[in-house]
């Protein structure tokens, strides 16, 4: 948990560097990630989404460097990073993480330039990094389809835990 704030802060630095920001409005906008209220939260909540939502500054940083260079480098960070978000264990966080560097990697090709060359470059490294996760996605997907998830029936969490509309007045008048 105490690792989380420093290594957040760390990767979103990287990432703001790399869009040009100087070293005072890095570390602020660093600082700010790494302690934001939903950051916080869910540190204490589930730590491991804590580190599967620190691996986003960590892609987009790998898309940027890869978008100024294509490298070994920049390619083995996205594929580290995209794999580091699957195997910590909150899958929400990476499809998040997925689908916003897909939208950044659109807006900067788009409305940046950056080079269309990079796109089979960012897609490569995901489906490496999608490859590497199969030790932990294929036993995970197994383990699900024999749990009683899909045999259980939520329907009484409906009807007896969330707000009837008979109680929707509590809204107007609590007591």
């Amino acid at each position: 948990i105490i690792l989380q704030p420093f290594l957040t802060a760390w990767f979103m630095y990287l990432f703001l560097r790399a869009l040009g920001l100087g070293w005072g409005g890095s570390i602020f906008g660093a600082f700010t990630f790494a302690l934001s209220g939903f950051a916080i939260v869910w540190w204490e909540e589930s730590y491991m989404s804590g580190y599967s939502m620190m691996a986003l500054p960590l892609v987009l940083y790998a898309v940027e460097r890869l978008g100024k260079q294509i490298d070994r480098w920049g390619f083995f960070l996205l594929v580290v990073s995209i794999v580091w978000s699957i195997v910590s264990g909150w899958f929400q966080m990476t499809i998040y993480v997925v689908l916003l560097t897909g939208l950044w990697t659109a807006y900067r090709i788009k409305i940046k330039n950056l080079a269309l060359r990079v796109l089979p470059v960012i897609v490569g490294a995901a489906g490496v990094a999608l490859a590497i996760s199969g030790v932990h996605l294929i036993p995970g997907f197994e383990a699900y389809l024999y749990s009683a998830r899909g045999t259980s029936d939520a329907k009484y969490l409906f009807d007896a835990y969330l707000l009837p509309l008979k109680n929707l007045v509590t809204l107007i008048a609590p007591d």
